[in-house]
């Protein structure tokens, strides 16, 4: 009977610690390159980029992300602050992609974003039940 126990125990706690592990494994903290070539080749598909604005485009995203990653470690504790940073840096960066992208890039990139930022907020405020009212 004890082998048995023994066994047992040994399978639950193998199976725990792995379910941690599983739980506990994520992204990490992902550096400014890494971020900016993921932002770019999601402009790169959606914008129909050339490779001569992929280039200027990726610039724009890994100065963008070096900043940001540099405001987030500077204000850390003072969140109003970093959102104001943050804000001026959005409108640095949409004027240096101005000066790349076509008008009807723009277009697309505009509308991308009013989507992404609406489906962000989309039930903030509205509680369990959602939008009943």
């Amino acid at each position: 009977m004890k082998p048995f126990i023994k066994s047992i125990t040994l399978t639950v706690f193998a199976l725990f610690v792995g379910i941690t592990t599983y739980a506990q494994r994520g992204e990490g903290p992902t550096t400014p390159e890494e971020m900016a070539d993921k932002q770019t080749e999601r402009m790169a598909k959606h914008l129909e980029l050339t490779e001569e604005q992929k280039k200027e485009v990726r610039a724009i995203n890994l100065d963008y992300a070096q900043k940001m990653m540099e405001i987030r470690k500077e204000t850390k504790e003072d969140r109003s602050a970093a959102r104001a940073s943050m804000k001026s840096m959005n409108q640095e960066k949409s004027e240096a992609l101005k000066k790349v992208l076509s008008e009807e890039q723009l277009e697309k990139l505009e509308k991308a974003d009013s989507r992404e930022n609406q489906s962000k907020r989309g039930n903030r405020g509205k509680g369990r039940r959602g939008n009943r009212g």
